[in-house]
Order: structure tokens, then C-alpha cells, then sequence
């Protein structure tokens, strides 16, 4: 028996606690619940605007929205202020009246409202502490106590409100200036960005324009590659003559000065010379290109680099230079990377011996 008394102590707790939760929370000092201060106080302000009690009306709607909460207490508090501003009412209760809006608005966020009811409190407060001068001087005593303290608890409630506006005011400039800080980085990256790409786009211009440049060059030198080797083409080949038919007056014998084997050779020479001296000048240029590209990994442009070279290397060294071009520009052939790095390797020692070993 003794053994379940702990259980049977548990189940009677939780019992009075359903009971208790179901009849409500009871207020210590008036001995009612909630539900009950608030009928009571609904009471309240339908017996004083019955019978016109304005004060009575304002005291009640301010004692029902201390008990009261959500926008209900709001709406009591608006209804007395209401009722305070358009009744001939002592000041105290209007300052009352708005020292409860006041805190209301604080409570809500309502920082602005609550400053702009704060100024209707001090001139109550002003009004108040005139009236308990007039009335000192008229009775010829000294100021209460009981004045005294009510005047310095409205300044004190006063000032703590101040107080706590204040602060609000405070983290909203804190807020407002974090947000300007951000605004000024994100702004500062983005000029910092678009330098950047500014950077990275002339480069990039360039870079296209030095590469534009070079194959205008090429160009122009393989055109004049093109252009010897039409003319050499042009001398080898014989030109058939057509035979005049009866001409009427015979033409008189030209003289006719045969050039020997020596002096074609020495042409022939000379032009070598000017095709080597020309291929010398352009190919250091080249060369230098190539080997740069090279180590870049730049293969198009070696490609392109070998192109430009071909014709004037192949006119110089036939046997060496036609298959071994042939192959490196042939596409594809950079997939063999070890054929194509080996035959690059022949072509830049083959190009250096043709310039004079640079």
C-alpha cells in the first residue's frame, strides 16, 4: 500500500493541475482569473458610459488594457486616449493615458510614434507640475509628498523611456550604417571587376592585333615567294612562237647577243643570293616566333609559322625541307606527339643552318 503512494501523490498533481489549467490563473493580489478581471473590467466600461462618467471610462479601459494583450489592449489604450484628449478630465489621467500609448508604441516598433507621444507627455507633465505650483501658492503650504513622488515617478518613467527611444534610435543608425558599408563594397568590387576585365579585354586586343600583324606579313611574303616562283616557272617553260605567214616585207636581221652558261649561272646565283638574303632577314624573325610558340604549346601557331617558311625553305633545300613541312602541316599530325616534337626538332635545326646557325 505504502509502495503506491508515490504514484497515487503524482496522479492527484497532475489532476490539480488540468483543474487549475481549466478554471484559469488566478491573481494573487484581486483573487480573480484573467477571464474574470477581464469581464469585470468589460463591466466596468459599460456602467461608466452609461451613465457618462468619462474619467471612470478612461481609468477602466487603461486598468482592462493593463490585463489584456494582442491589439485588444492596443485598441483600449487608443479608445482612452481618445476619450482623454475630448473630456474635461484632470491632466493626470491623460498623462496616464499617453504614457500607456507610449509604451504601447515601444513595445510594437513604433519607435517614431512613440517620440512624437512623448512630447504630449512632457507638456502633460509641465501642465501637471503648473497646476501643483497654483495650488501650493493658493493654499499657502508646501508641496505634498504625495505630489512630489507622483511628479518624480512621471519623470523617472519619462526618462527610462527616453532612454530605451533613444537606444532604438541608436541600433537603427548602426543598421543603416552596415548596409551604406556594404553598399560602398559591393560597389568597390564591382569597379574593381570591370578594371579587371578592362585589363584582361586590351590584352586580349593585343594581342590579336600583334598576331594580325604577323599574318600580314606572312602575306605579303608569301606573295612575293608566289610571285619569284611564277616568273622562274614562266623562264623554264619554252613560249612557241607563231610563224608569220608571208610577210610582206622581210624584217631585218636582229643581232642577237647569246648569254653563256657563266653569266645565266651568275644570275642564277645572284637571285639565290637575294631569295637567301631575304629568307635570312625574315626567318630570324620567324624562328624566334616559332621557339616562343613552342614553348607556349601554341601548336597553331607553329603550324601557321612552318606554313610561312615552307616556300622559301623548300626553293633553298628541296630534298630536306619538302616532306619534312609536308608532315608537320599535315592535320593531325600533332596527335603523334612523339613524330611531330622530333620533326619540329629537324625543322628548327634545318631552318638555324639555312640562316647561319642562329
Amino acid at each position: 500500500m505504502f509502495r503506491k503512494r508515490p504514484s497515487l501523490i503524482a496522479l492527484l498533481a497532475f489532476i490539480c493541475c488540468l483543474t487549475c489549467s481549466a478554471s484559469g490563473i488566478t491573481d494573487p493580489a484581486s483573487g480573480l482569473t484573467a477571464e474574470e478581471q477581464r469581464l469585470q473590467g468589460e463591466a466596468r466600461i459599460a456602467r461608466a458610459d452609461s451613465m457618462g462618467d468619462r474619467a471612470g471610462a478612461i481609468a477602466a479601459r487603461l486598468d482592462l488594457a493593463a490585463v489584456s494583450t494582442g491589439s485588444r489592449a492596443y485598441q483600449l489604450i487608443q479608445q482612452a486616449v481618445g476619450l482623454s484628449d475630448t473630456s474635461a478630465v484632470a491632466v493626470a489621467l491623460q498623462l496616464r493615458a499617453h504614457r500607456d500609448l507610449v509604451t504601447a508604441f515601444t513595445n510594437m516598433g513604433e519607435m517614431t510614434k512613440a517620440n512624437r507621444e512623448w512630447l504630449v507627455v512632457e507638456r502633460l507633465t509641465n501642465e501637471q507640475h503648473q497646476a501643483d505650483l497654483e495650488a501650493t501658492r493658493a493654499s499657502g503650504s508646501a508641496e505634498t509628498v504625495v505630489a512630489r513622488a507622483e511628479r518624480d515617478s512621471i519623470a523617472t518613467a519619462s526618462a527610462v523611456e527616453k532612454g530605451l527611444a533613444a537606444a532604438e534610435i541608436e541600433a537603427l543608425k548602426a543598421r543603416s550604417n552596415e548596409l551604406t558599408y556594404i553598399v560602398y563594397g559591393i560597389g568597390g568590387a564591382a569597379v574593381l571587376l570591370l578594371l579587371g576585365m578592362g585589363l584582361f579585354f586590351g590584352r586580349q586586343v593585343r594581342k590579336q592585333a600583334q598576331e594580325l600583324k604577323e599574318l600580314k606579313q606572312e602575306v605579303t611574303w608569301l606573295r612575293m615567294v608566289s610571285k619569284r616562283a611564277v616568273e622562274q616557272e614562266a623562264k623554264e617553260t619554252p613560249v612557241a612562237l607563231p610563224v608569220p605567214v608571208a610577210p610582206p616585207i622581210a624584217p631585218a636581221p636582229s643581232i642577237v647577243t647569246p648569254i653563256s652558261a657563266e653569266a645565266a649561272a651568275l644570275v642564277a646565283a645572284q637571285e639565290d643570293a637575294v631569295l637567301l638574303a631575304m629568307v635570312r632577314k625574315r626567318g630570324i624573325e620567324r624562328l624566334t616566333t616559332l621557339r616562343e610558340a613552342r614553348e607556349r604549346g601554341d601548336r597553331e601557331k607553329v603550324v601557321r609559322v612552318v606554313h610561312s617558311l615552307k616556300p622559301q625553305l623548300v626553293s633553298l633545300d628541296a630534298p630536306y625541307f619538302t616532306e619534312l613541312c609536308t608532315r608537320l602541316v599535315t592535320p593531325g599530325a600533332v596527335e603523334n606527339e612523339v613524330q611531330w616534337t622530333a620533326d619540329l626538332d629537324r625543322f628548327e635545326q634545318g631552318v638555324a643552318r639555312v640562316l647561319g646557325n642562329v
